[in-house]
């Protein structure tokens, strides 16, 4: 009988403010031809990793911790929006993270190596940290976009506080994805485990 699999990615979750916040710009663009993300699903993607075996779970909560052993934690700042891949053919906004000292950089690349040595592929794009806002739909959308980004692409929202790293599930339903905390691995090493979230 093939053995289960989850669809899991790990990830770091914003504060409630930081949450808030993303609502905020959600609202200000609310006329706008696009799918907005559930403020309260926002997250900050370090490595999706697709579908695994449930009994594989176990060896990739150890490797997070590996990957986060002796890392304190630390603030970033959540500015700016923008377009991947340009304004002009939007297919996310996105909230930007400004890592200015390479330090979500860091644990990303101790985070690759670790889940790499169980089979999981290395990442085939740079690591370009941002917050998923919404997703475009329709052709008019850039001109719109063009707009709003002018008039709200360079403010500060808040900061991204980074304690710990999620691995997380994702169960994908007709009305969106709902994601679920596996466990959770404090960057000083401790860790706590969540059933469901």
């Amino acid at each position: 009988m093939p053995e289960e699999t989850v669809r899991t990615f790990v990830a770091i979750l914003p504060s409630a403010q930081l949450h808030r916040a993303c609502a905020d710009v959600a609202a200000a663009g609310r006329g706008l031809p696009v799918r907005w993300v559930r403020p309260a699903s926002v997250h900050l993607t370090l490595k999706f990793l697709g579908d695994v075996g449930v009994n594989g779970v176990p060896a990739i909560h150890q490797a997070l911790r590996q990957a986060a052993e002796g890392l304190p934690p630390f603030r970033i700042a959540a500015r700016g929006l923008g377009c991947f891949p340009n304004v002009t053919r939007p297919r996310v906004l996105w909230m930007g993270l400004d890592d200015a000292r390479s330090e979500l950089l860091q644990l990303h690349r101790r985070i690759e190596p670790t889940l790499a040595a169980l089979g999981i592929p290395l990442a085939e794009r740079p690591f370009r940290p941002h917050l998923t806002l919404a997703r475009a739909r329709g052709t008019r959308v850039g001109r719109e976009l063009d707009a709003f980004l002018n008039e709200y692409g360079h403010c500060t929202f808040g900061h991204l506080a980074v304690s710990q790293v999620h691995l997380m599930r994702s169960d994908l339903y007709a009305k969106g994805a709902v994601h679920t905390r596996l466990h959770s691995v404090a960057l000083q090493g401790s860790s706590t485990n969540h059933a469901t979230a």
